[in-house]
């Protein structure tokens, strides 16, 4: 919801002014079937038992940093090796699915991460925030920091990257009635998803 969603919504509100929305961010799963929610970003790939999927976001997960932090530490075209010499944020709260820089090592095929240059936070936007002010680098997941990719706040470090198979999946209910704003925003979001896989 920090990086995708929510810089989205202006958008949505210009449009259907008169949709009232309450955005509900967690990393525990919700249920469409039992849970206050009509539409779901949920990660993961369908389908889903209590949902039919209607767009889906691929991933890629890459180390980036800020400029400034690359630049001092001459890392921008970095390999896997060399990473171990920088500090490396971690955001893990032993409930959601985020890669690990151990997962992310053993993918690219280097083995395990040294853990004494560690800095470790609860929630992933916190680690991101903590690189784009250059105290390390953190993974980064492609479709979540497009914007500050782009606006160049952060910097992608080296060529490695790994596709997790999972993604960022659009769902609805497909055994009840969807209200006229559910179907607005749902669409609303289909348009987003389809935009951002340039379709």
């Amino acid at each position: 919801s920090h990086f995708w969603l929510l810089p989205r919504l202006p958008s949505f509100r210009a449009l259907y002014p008169n949709v009232s929305l309450k955005v509900l961010s967690q990393d525990q799963p919700l249920n469409l079937a039992h849970d206050d929610a009509d539409v779901l970003i949920r990660y993961g790939r369908g389908p889903f038992a209590d949902g039919v999927e209607l767009a889906h976001l691929a991933e890629e997960v890459f180390p980036v940093a800020s400029p400034d932090y690359a630049d001092r530490h001459d890392c921008a075209a970095a390999r896997p090796e060399s990473l171990h010499q920088l500090t490396l944020i971690e955001a893990n709260d032993d409930q959601s699915m985020w890669m690990t820089w151990p997962e992310w090592f053993e993918r690219v095929g280097h083995g395990e991460v040294p853990r004494q240059r560690m800095l470790v936070f609860n929630h992933y936007s916190d680690g991101v925030y903590a690189a784009i002010t250059g105290q390390g680098v953190v993974l980064g997941w492609k479709q979540l920091l497009e914007r500050p990719l782009a606006d160049g706040r952060l910097v992608r470090i080296g060529q490695s990257a790994v596709s997790p198979g999972e993604g960022h999946s659009l769902v609805v209910a497909d055994n009840q009635p969807v209200k006229p704003a559910t179907r607005l925003f749902a669409n609303w979001l289909e348009a987003s998803f389809n935009e951002d896989l340039g379709a």
